[in-house]
């Protein structure tokens, strides 16, 4: 398993114990010009809790609804890939 990192370094804690994710190792980026992309799936756990996973980039997080789970994804994106997310192509699908 790859070692990994709260987002809680990146921009402070998080609103409350469950924390975002994010591998530490590919979170360099190179030039704003590149092309930056983020494809989350969510899932609802048996708690009712939203689970969003971008297996490509190794970045979870989860929110209590929806409108908190896009709000850290959006903060997720921006902690691993070091730009505003909207310079960041963000496709979340919900299952």
């Amino acid at each position: 398993m790859l070692p990994v990192k709260s987002i809680s370094d990146c921009k402070g804690s998080t609103s409350y114990d469950e924390s975002i994710f994010i591998r530490p190792e590919t979170n360099i980026v190179n030039s704003m010009s590149e092309t930056y992309k983020a494809n989350f799936e969510v899932i609802v756990d048996e708690d009712g809790v939203y689970c969003a996973a971008d297996k490509e980039q190794m970045i979870f997080t989860d929110g209590k609804s929806k409108q908190e789970l896009e709000k850290r994804i959006k903060d997720a994106v921006e902690c691993y890939f070091e730009v505003p997310y909207t310079k960041v192509d963000i496709s979340i699908r919900y299952n």
